[in-house]
């Protein structure tokens, strides 16, 4: 990885320094970004922004906290510790320190090798002891990436304190290669004029290695434990190995077991199963009202309990595991495009929920369909009378809640929640309340949707999931189901008043299939209205756009590389598509970015010169 050691580094390609600093002032003037400014700001920054505010951070913040006895030992420093000193060393020319942190943003150790930087890190407090959690220090390197749970590059004024608006940081969380719990921090400070894209994938790639290393230092009892697990997946068993601290499974067991039973408890109740004497087969009920039958097997280490096989039973007598049934055609309202067994299993699951009125949350990234989802599923239950639908993301928490709502006396059979992520604190205890209001006269079918980034959902808005007593249904991303992408263009082409004039070419729509979706249906749909709108006749894939192109090469790169791939594509529109400039603005030499556009399958003369 070549990083920029050169002075002057143009940092316009990551963020507008200017445009941002004014947002920046004018949230700290009158409390919000208006909507031009906040155009300019990225997303993930803004949104650190606005709960660093909720939070009360201050931008003039005069002191961190402080723990004197923070010790620089344990299995996460021994794992990062010669890994975070060669690459200190090895960033000697870029004036940068290197931080480690814990999983709750307290720096535990750092590493400089260059003495002139010292002295600005010392008056940062960038040191071990220190703490830098978002709550108090506002959106920075360290806090900011523990809130996220993934990689984070902020430059300049996208920091909340002032007295970080001359530094760039760039942090990668470390997960423990067995759990995937967060473990810890890196990151890398340095001057903001310094700021390069290349130094995320360089991170997150160290972060890597850091894992490689927890993973190799597991304890005893864990891989154990992690053996017995390999060896029941072998056999096509839906399984999770559990011990004290431990909980390895995939995202489809996971995601059964919440059903039944809070992850902090889990092991109490297996615990309980493998130690007490009879069978270790139980019929466990669910937050929903279904009973789940699991099979539990102790694992054992001289005697010792050290672990257990929690297998989900689907040939017990009264199974609930919805997952493990085949999935079959739902109904004919439920012909959303696409014939992928993650699509159709949620479309099932929606289906059967629908029939029995039972409450659901629809989880999802954005733009995977989960509004399509909710339309199919309440179609013959709406009426506009009697169907209250409530958006998350226009509740003021300054009016009163009833009145923003619905009137006095109405009787509603259907209640629809639109963004549930969007509502926190006062707005959210008052829509609790309310649910619970309607409840004790009503029995209203209740939908939800919420919108996830990174699969995770927040504390409070899980505590308001549990209350409405539903099931949470996810929706599969766009990239989790490729094969579905023919039919959805086909589809969208059919809806479009233009759609019978044009039609798009097999190597197109396969271009379409090998690229990747971050932004889901939404963002293919963009791509394909864009395209009717300007053309008649065939789609080809000269007419696809250079991004789409550049992403299609992409589903086996490895993150790193797609990290790589993201910068240089970047770079190129930055530069007017200028090899020579591009190279120049992320620091790498011209025969190297040459050479990186041809292995990323970028040297297309269309686009690029």
């Amino acid at each position: 990885m070549v990083v920029n050691e050169g002075k002057g580094t143009d940092v316009s390609m990551i963020v507008n320094v200017k445009q941002v600093h004014r947002a920046r002032t004018e949230l700290f003037e009158t409390g919000s970004v208006s909507e031009p400014l906040s155009r300019v700001v990225r997303p993930e920054i803004l949104a650190s922004w606005r709960r660093s505010a909720a939070f009360g951070a201050k931008p003039n913040v005069q002191s961190l906290p402080y723990q004197e006895d923070l010790a620089a030992t344990g299995r996460l420093f021994e794992a990062a510790e010669p890994v975070l000193k060669a690459l200190a060393e090895s960033l000697a020319g870029l004036h940068a320190g290197v931080l480690l942190a814990d999983r709750d943003a307290n720096i535990v150790q750092r590493w400089v090798a260059d003495p002139s930087i010292v002295r600005s890190l010392d008056r940062i407090c960038s040191n071990a002891g220190f703490g830098a959690p978002e709550d108090r220090v506002g959106t920075n390197g360290i806090g900011t990436v523990a809130e996220l749970g993934r990689a984070q590059l902020i430059v300049g004024p996208e920091h909340f304190a002032d007295a970080l608006v001359s530094f760039a940081c760039v942090g990668a969380p470390i997960h423990n290669p067995t759990t995937r719990r967060l473990e810890g921090i890196i990151t890398l400070s340095c001057k903001a004029d310094a700021a390069n894209a290349l130094l995320t994938p360089l991170m997150v790639g160290t972060a890597a290695d850091i894992e490689n290393r927890l993973l190799q230092s597991a304890t005893l009892d864990e891989r154990r434990v992690l053996d017995a697990y390999l060896a029941a997946k072998q056999q096509h068993r839906l399984v999770a190995a559990i011990g004290k601290d431990l909980l390895i499974a995939g995202a489809k067991v996971t995601r059964l077991l919440d059903q039944f039973v809070d992850r902090d408890v889990l092991w109490d109740v297996v615990s309980q199963v493998v130690t007490a004497s009879g069978s270790t087969r139980r019929v466990l009920a669910t937050r929903a009202g279904d009973e789940v039958c699991v099979s539990c097997t102790p694992i054992h280490d001289t005697g010792r309990l050290i672990g257990a096989l929690v297998e989900l039973d689907e040939s017990a007598d009264r199974p609930a595991v919805h997952a493990r049934r085949r999935p079959q055609a739902p109904p004919r309202c439920f012909q959303l495009p696409g014939e992928n067994s993650k699509w159709i299993g949620a479309l099932d699951a929606a289906a059967r929920y629908a029939d029995d009125r039972i409450p659901v949350v629809i989880v999802g990234k954005p733009g995977v369909g989960k509004w399509s989802v909710v339309k199919a599923m309440t179609g013959a239950e709406f009426d506009a009378d009697t169907t209250l639908s409530i958006d998350c993301a226009d509740i003021d928490e300054l009016k009163p809640f009833d009145e923003q709502i619905r009137s006095t006396g109405t009787t509603f059979r259907l209640i629809l929640i639109r963004h549930l992520e969007a509502i926190s604190g006062q707005g959210l205890r008052e829509l609790t309340s309310f649910i619970d209001k309607v409840r004790s006269t009503e029995s209203p079918w209740i939908v939800a949707t919420l919108c996830t980034e990174h699969d995770e959902v927040a504390p409070e808005q899980r505590r308001l999931m549990e209350r409405l007593g539903g099931i949470v249904l996810p929706i599969p991303d766009l990239d989790d189901r490729p094969d579905d992408i023919p039919a959805i263009v086909r589809d969208l082409l059919a809806r479009h008043p233009r759609g019978r004039a044009v039609h798009m070419s097999a190597d197109a729509i396969s271009e379409l299939s090998r690229a990747s979706w971050p932004g889901n249906i939404r963002q293919l749909a963009d791509v394909v209205r864009s395209m009717i709108a300007s053309r008649v006749g065939e789609i080809t894939v000269a007419d696809l756009p250079v991004d789409v192109r550049s992403r299609s090469t992409r589903r086996s790169l490895s993150t790193i590389d797609q990290l790589e791939c993201d910068a240089i594509v970047k770079a190129l529109h930055q530069a007017d598509g200028n090899k020579v400039v591009a190279a120049r603005m992320i620091g790498l030499s011209r025969s190297t970015i040459y050479r990186k556009i041809r292995a990323y399958g970028l040297d297309r003369d269309s686009a690029f010169f």
